[in-house]
């Protein structure tokens, strides 16, 4: 997006003599909302009566077509399959958290254009939930001497959005 918006700026003064005002915070507000309204055309929103007032949670969502589920990507004996391949049929979605990737929140105050219509939560559901589970113990399922799980509480940790090591494994069979 910065090289296309550099492009414009060089069109408009090619020459470089009149170096036009920084407009790159107003243009990249314009490109995220045009963003927005193409995903909400797309996802066929605007012959909703409502249009985006009645949108569910996820509605915007679009399932991965990797992720295992019954009757659409699996043969049909997954489940007589041996024990030693069920593997082959779960989902699995793992991050290390432990080289505390670019995440950082900076403090910036950014609006949210689309609230838990894709795969995020809506942010008040979020921290109301949250809210409710600060005090549970996390128990380490890991033997190894990096214990991740039981530094993701530490000081250095903060402002981050990962902090320790993340898995999913959901049961066989969900989608």
């Amino acid at each position: 997006m910065y090289d296309f918006y550099l492009s414009v700026q060089h069109r408009t003064d090619g020459m470089g003599l009149n170096k036009p005002a920084s407009r790159y915070r107003q243009f990249s507000i314009a490109i995220r909302e045009w963003q927005c309204l193409q995903m909400l055309k797309r996802a066929g929103r605007a012959h909703y009566p409502d249009g985006i007032n009645t949108m569910p949670p996820g509605g915007l969502a679009v399932e991965c077509p990797a992720c295992p589920r019954p009757d659409w990507n699996l043969p049909a004996d997954w489940e007589q399959r041996p024990e030693g391949a069920q593997w082959l049929y779960e989902e699995s979605v793992s991050m290390d958290a432990c080289f505390k990737p670019k995440l950082k929140a900076h403090g910036l105050q950014d609006l949210e254009l689309m609230p838990g219509w894709l795969y995020f939560v809506e942010d008040e559901k979020y921290h109301t939930f949250i809210g409710t589970h600060v005090e549970e113990q996390e128990r380490g399922s890991c033997d190894s001497q990096f214990a991740a799980i039981l530094k993701a509480k530490t000081l250095r940790t903060h402002g981050y959005s990962v902090s320790g090591p993340i898995r999913k494994k959901p049961k066989l069979g969900s989608s």
